[in-house]
């Protein structure tokens, strides 16, 4: 059978906090099987092979419990601002990069206390180490800080870099004022969002200049304005 739907519910395991090696465990799906599965590598799975997966489904491992995300979240950004892509800490924390992203994306408003638990103990292992590279590209559009610049990351009232901050605007920040602009109506915008006259001088080119906290809002809305236009591309050429 397709091994998509195997894909999809080894991801959702992973994010519920089960480890490739725990799976194995419990399903008898060995680790290197569900590696080629969730990179990609292998398009189709037994049948048997999916049944043990689903049989896991709703089910946690020992302490599963639920926890806030955003500390787990400000340690991802930190590891990708000190040169480690998602992918390679997806690979070290046996989690998928699709999660991975989510998450450092902001976009996970809880985890299970062992996904959390695990990217803290990677964080604790990397964070005074040389920095591996140079930030992602994500991490330097948004200005992510590395473990080093934080005097308490889990301090909720420390940001790093500061919100208030002001950053020179590229290319990237005026295309997706752009498709916000066109793809949002001001209803449908939170109320954290530039204002529509900002985000009109940024698409035009008539801004050079925004704080973080906008930075960071241009670069979520745009990729969600940027789904938006694919799926009605989609409709409109299935019709």
């Amino acid at each position: 059978m397709n091994a998509e739907d195997t894909r999809k519910a080894l991801t959702r395991l992973y994010e519920d906090g089960w480890t490739q090696q725990q799976v194995e465990n419990a399903a008898g799906v060995n680790t290197r099987t569900q590696r080629l599965i969730v990179n990609h590598r292998q398009d189709t799975v037994r049948h048997t092979t999916h049944a043990k997966v689903l049989s896991l489904i709703g089910k946690h491992p020992q302490g599963g419990g639920k926890t806030i995300a955003w500390p787990s979240t400000r340690r991802i950004q930190s590891l990708q601002a000190a040169g480690h892509s998602g992918r390679a800490l997806a690979a070290m924390l046996e989690m998928s990069p699709e999660f991975i992203s989510r998450l450092s994306l902001g976009r996970q408003d809880t985890i299970t206390t062992v996904a959390a638990d695990r990217i803290r103990e990677l964080w604790d292992n990397l964070a005074t180490k040389p920095v591996a590279g140079p930030p992602t590209a994500t991490a330097k559009r948004l200005g992510w800080a590395t473990p080093l610049d934080w005097d308490n990351i889990d301090n909720p009232d420390e940001h790093r870099p500061p919100l208030g901050k002001y950053i020179d605007l590229d290319a990237g920040h005026r295309r997706a004022a752009a498709l916000i602009l066109r793809h949002f109506s001001p209803e449908e915008l939170p109320d954290h969002a530039p204002t529509r006259r900002h985000l009109t001088q940024i698409a035009d080119g008539r801004a050079d200049r925004t704080t973080v906290k906008f930075s960071q809002f241009l670069y979520l809305w745009g990729e969600r304005a940027n789904t938006r236009k694919r799926h009605l591309k989609e409709r409109h050429d299935a019709a």
